[in-house]
């Protein structure tokens, strides 16, 4: 399997997932990065909202293949764009 690239919060990344990984599974479970927070789990509530490509999408929904090669920010990563 052949890593899915991705940048992180200005950090290059290769995921090693299958496809259809969530992107909030992602970044919580394979990159340590909780501050995208699982809630209703379907994309309504707001809580694991990160941009992708500047622009805002649940992450609880968007699947890693949805995200591959884009640039993403997560709480921290979003406070340092201000």
């Amino acid at each position: 399997m052949q890593g899915v690239p991705l940048i992180v919060n200005g950090a290059h990344r290769a995921i090693e997932s299958a496809p259809d990984t969530s992107l909030l599974e992602v970044l919580r479970d394979h990159l340590g990065l909780t501050g995208a927070k699982y809630g209703c789990g379907e994309g309504q509530c707001g809580a694991c909202v990160v941009l992708l490509s500047g622009r805002p999408a649940p992450s609880c929904g968007t699947p890693l293949s949805e995200a591959n090669g884009k640039d993403i920010a997560t709480g921290p990563g979003i406070y340092s764009l201000t």
